[in-house]
């Protein structure tokens, strides 16, 4: 099964959950992130149930601060 994440090939031979994606990429910490999955916004709350399917597209934004 491949997925993108922020626009980055994967390669799964699973089934993958958000929150397994997530590791996948090396993210760890979700403190301030947004997630969406083919232009949709994904609940944090469901992220650990929230199975991931063929070419899924999975964005990632992190807010920062700044000004």
């Amino acid at each position: 099964m491949n997925i993108f994440i922020n626009d980055k090939l994967y390669e799964l031979k699973q089934d993958f959950s958000l929150t397994n994606a997530l590791k996948l990429a090396n993210i760890f910490d979700y403190t301030g992130l947004a997630i969406a999955v083919n232009s949709k916004v994904i609940l944090k709350e469901v992220w650990n149930t929230f199975m991931l399917n063929e070419n899924d597209k999975v964005l990632i934004i992190k807010a920062t601060q700044g000004g």
